[in-house]
C-alpha cells in the first residue's frame, strides 16, 4: 500500500508525493504523538513540521528528497533516538523519521560495523 501526500489537493499542478512508508501531516491522527515521541524532555517547542516522513525503504527517502526540493521545502532528519533540544523540529519543514532504520552489522575480524541511524546504543 502506498501513502500519499499532495499538500494543496485544490491546485491540481502541485507534485505528489507516493512511498511505502507513512505519512503524517499536521491534520492527520496521531501527528502530534509522533512529534512529542521525538522528544526526550517532552516540553513543545512550538515549531511543527509541515509532514513527518518515515520511510520504508531507501526508495521513500530519495522519493521524499525529491518531493521537498519540488515544492521548496527544507528537510530535517530525526535518527530515531529522543533529542532534548529539538534541533530536528524546524518549522513547516519536512522531517524525515529514520528510527525505522535498525538494521547493523560488526565485522569482529576488521573491528568494524556498519549501522543505519535508527539504531540505538541498547542494540549493542
Amino acid at each position: 500500500m502506498l501513502s500519499h501526500l499532495n499538500p494543496k489537493p485544490i491546485l491540481s499542478k502541485m507534485p505528489s508525493l507516493y512511498i511505502k512508508g507513512n505519512i503524517l501531516r499536521k491534520e492527520d491522527r496521531g501527528f502530534e504523538k509522533a512529534l512529542m515521541d521525538t522528544l526526550f524532555n517532552k516540553l513543545d517547542p512550538k515549531r511543527r513540521p509541515f509532514c513527518i516522513i518515515t520511510p520504508h525503504n531507501v526508495a521513500d527517502i530519495i522519493a521524499t528528497i525529491r518531493y521537498a526540493k519540488s515544492i521548496g521545502k527544507t528537510i530535517s532528519v530525526y535518527s530515531g533516538g529522543q533529542s532534548w533540544s529539538a534541533n530536528h523540529l524546524r518549522e513547516n519543514n519536512i522531517l524525515i523519521n529514520m528510527g525505522g532504520f535498525q538494521h547493523f552489522q560488526i565485522n569482529k575480524e576488521t573491528l568494524t560495523a556498519q549501522v543505519e541511524p535508527g539504531v540505538a546504543g541498547g542494540y549493542f
